[in-house]
């Protein structure tokens, strides 16, 4: 059966209640990439429905990783947040999703029931009210179409404009996106730091139990425990690197400055250049509310961590969609 076939199919069960017979065919149409975004939000909806919490939040925050402006998405995830006990969280992507989409009823009646300190946790789950639009893709466009008119300087002024930023990563956001291309070129991560801490304490013990390999014991205990320190000096050498660089995006361009590694280096790229802009939540930028913003040009690809969060983050996700699109002429 085709992909589309698969998920009208999926729908039509989810709709009319058969949520975990709508499983089999979305996790089928998820095996393709043009279809994910969709198949895994309609998974997600599945399990929420069928009470399974921590399956349906993975589901979304994966759909979201592909498609970021569903805010059906969004809102499904403040519900999870919500109904776990989790209320600031869950206040932040309701605030999200009304961001995205201004006339969401039962986003807004949620945050309202949220900041009015209501104790009651909600345990029905509202279904979407129609299959999800398919989702935009922002990408080069192959082979190059000629424009059909010349896109208006003053709405590309205008958002050259309002596209301004200035900014220091967070912290926590840097440290807590677990991201490797985040945490480069420094070979740490906070994970492997802590790993290693733990075989350091595992072989003190092994030494107490064993102490006729206590010198060998020694032996492996300093190595590793070199290892540790090598780490948390990267960490904290990341810490200090992200708390004094300077983010900046203003008239169309987008520049890094006060990058510890490399002194008097200004990295920047222009938005026309841009090829396409993502937004990443790895590691617990769930929890915390923050994202990476990955664009990609022919030189490689600029990485914005943690320079917004939440609602903010999502409105300048968006503003640079816009904004490059607009440049494109797509």
């Amino acid at each position: 059966m085709a992909t589309p076939a698969l998920l009208t199919e999926a729908w039509d069960l989810l709709f009319s209640g058969r949520f975990r017979d709508s499983l089999l065919p979305f996790s089928q149409a998820a095996a393709d990439f043009r279809w994910a975004a969709e198949a895994l939000y309609g998974m997600g909806v599945a399990r929420l429905s069928l009470n399974e919490d921590v399956s349906a939040e993975a589901a979304l925050w994966e759909s979201l990783q592909r498609a970021p402006l569903n805010a059906e998405a969004l809102f499904y995830l403040g519900l999870i947040a919500e109904r776990r006990g989790r209320r600031q969280e869950a206040a932040g992507r309701y605030r999200e999703a009304l961001a995205m989409d201004g006339d969401h009823a039962n986003a807004r009646a949620r945050l309202a029931a949220v900041q009015g300190g209501g104790s009651v946790r909600p345990s029905l789950v509202p279904l979407p009210a129609s299959r999800p639009p398919a989702p935009p893709a922002l990408s080069r466009p192959a082979p190059p179409a000629p424009a059909a008119g010349a896109a208006d300087p003053d709405e590309v002024e205008r958002l050259r404009q309002a596209l301004t930023v200035s900014a220091r990563p967070r912290v926590i956001a840097y440290l807590g996106s677990l991201d490797r291309e985040v945490l480069a070129p420094l070979p740490v991560h906070p994970v492997t730091a802590a790993l290693l801490a733990a075989f350091w304490i595992g072989l003190a013990l092994l030494r107490a139990r064993l102490p006729f390999l206590a010198s060998f014991f020694t032996l492996l205990q300093v190595a590793v425990g070199a290892g540790v320190v090598l780490q948390v000096l990267g960490l904290v050498l990341t810490a200090v690197r992200a708390s004094r660089m300077r983010v900046t995006i203003r008239q169309g361009r987008v520049e890094i400055r006060d990058d510890l590694l490399q002194p008097g280096m200004v990295i920047g790229v222009d938005l026309a250049d841009v090829e396409s802009v993502t937004l990443r939540r790895t590691g617990l930028h769930p929890l915390t509310g923050d994202g990476t913003l990955a664009l990609t040009h022919p030189r490689g690809t600029l990485l914005l961590c943690g320079v917004a969060r939440g609602s903010r983050l999502t409105h300048l996700f968006r503003q640079l969609l816009d904004l490059v699109e607009l440049l494109h002429g797509w």
